[in-house]
């Protein structure tokens, strides 16, 4: 952890992930890390509605394709995602 008043980077929070998966509830074999936080995050913020561009910058993407790749959607939603996107472009 870090101490009071400091940032917590990456590093911390890789080694600080698996502690609290285990707390709250997650089986010791299930591997949860940081990069599984990652995808989760931008397939809710996609399903839920918000634009591939606002992930895609919330996510640093240089590319609008490396966000369509990197969030887990069905074929269908990411379709109306990205239409979503170019029907305001």
């Amino acid at each position: 952890a870090s101490r009071p008043g400091r940032s917590i980077d990456a590093h911390h929070v890789t080694h600080m992930l698996p502690r609290y998966a285990r707390a709250a509830g997650f089986p010791p074999e299930r591997r949860i890390h940081v990069h599984l936080l990652r995808h989760s995050y931008a397939t809710l913020l996609v399903e839920a509605g918000t634009c591939l561009d606002v992930v895609q910058a919330a996510l640093g993407h240089a590319s609008i394709q490396t966000t369509q790749i990197y969030t887990r959607l069905s074929p269908r939603r990411l379709r109306e995602a990205v239409d979503r996107v170019f029907s305001q472009a």
